[in-house]
């Protein structure tokens, strides 16, 4: 803010964030109206934002079983594998798989036997982010049908106001390192650029509502540092909340506690969650980042129970070399 005498600031004197330029900015909105996947996409193309940032796609095996059955019209019968049914191991994991069978020429099955002639077989993974249908047949016509309804399907599927508010938080957390602020979002300078495009983006489309438009520059502060390390602190209870979630189901199950396999996930998440606060510790500074390490030692001894002791001194330094391998943000929000 440029300094001005007592009767000095009048209109265009005075402007808020003026003296944060090439700073963090702070977004916001509320969410409103649905899109398809498909619109999402385009809007996404738009912004320069990678497909792998995209949100998943809803219920692939439900589409992939209402494509099958489209494409089968009259002239074959559909006829689901199910997994406990496989005697060979598989190198990859599927998710759904489904079989086109031609019905026989009277309609009556042979005894322990199946209608007719297995026309196509479809098996959906979701192992790389999209789902992808791999078919074995020799019916190219009928195998493109079932791409075309599967895709068609998945494209065509509705995307609610908090669908889209979950996944834009998504991507500001885990790929642009924003932090949550209130309402709103703090992103650093060395991300913002993505932020407001991607916002401009959907505000221009017509989704969501009360942008915070354009985006607010916010300056290095007491009041943003404390904000910074009470998100990262939520951030850290929010793990902590879904395992005790975790522990309180195993207990209404019957077994002693959490698995090995469901605290190591907490483990990793806790981990990610130390490596933001190690970013951010230049703009925290020492104090709060100290308050922050604190609240993921205990949450880190609560997991030790079941995975074993940890040397937290230990587990810190390798969380401070995660990141710094990254870059931790300076005073004026980029990257050092």
């Amino acid at each position: 803010m440029a300094k001005a005498k007592r009767g000095d600031i009048r209109h265009g004197n005075l402007v808020a964030g003026a003296a944060a330029d090439n700073q963090g900015i702070l977004i916001g909105w509320e969410g409103r109206h649905e899109r398809t996947r498909a619109r999402l996409f385009e809007l996404a193309a738009q912004a320069n934002i990678p497909r792998e940032w995209m949100p998943a796609a809803k219920e692939p095996t439900v589409q992939l079983s209402r494509a099958v059955q489209a494409a089968a019209g009259g002239a074959y019968n559909c006829e689901q594998e199910k997994k406990k049914d496989r005697q060979v191991p598989e190198a990859r994991e599927w998710r759904s798989r489904w079989m086109l069978v031609r019905r026989s020429t009277d309609g009556l099955p042979t005894a322990g036997g199946r209608f007719g002639e297995i026309a196509l077989v479809v098996t959906l993974y979701t192992d790389t982010g999209e789902p992808e249908l791999v078919f074995d047949t020799e019916d190219t016509e009928l195998r493109d049908t079932v791409e075309r309804e599967f895709r068609s399907r998945v494209d065509d599927a509705l995307y609610t106001a908090s669908d889209i508010t979950k996944w834009i938080g998504e991507v500001v957390r885990l790929r642009l390192d924003g932090v949550r602020y209130g309402g709103n979002w703090y992103v650093p300078r060395s991300s913002r650029t993505i932020a407001e495009t991607l916002c401009e983006v959907l505000r221009e489309d017509g989704w969501g509502k009360n942008w915070m438009n354009p985006p607010l520059p916010i300056a290095t502060s007491a009041q943003l540092s404390m904000g910074i390390a009470i998100a990262l602190q939520e951030e850290v209870d929010d793990v902590m909340e879904e395992f005790l979630r975790l522990r309180k189901m195993a207990q209404d199950d019957g077994r002693k506690d959490v698995g090995e396999t469901g605290a190591s996930n907490m483990m990793v998440r806790l981990r990610f969650v130390g490596e933001r606060i190690v970013g951010f510790s230049h703009l925290m500074g020492e104090e709060n980042t100290q308050g922050c390490r604190n609240r993921i030692h205990d949450a880190m001894v609560e997991l030790d129970g079941i995975l074993g002791a940890h040397d937290f001194d230990k587990e810190w330094h390798a969380i401070v070399e995660g990141r710094q391998a990254k870059g931790v943000h300076d005073p004026a929000g980029d990257f050092l």
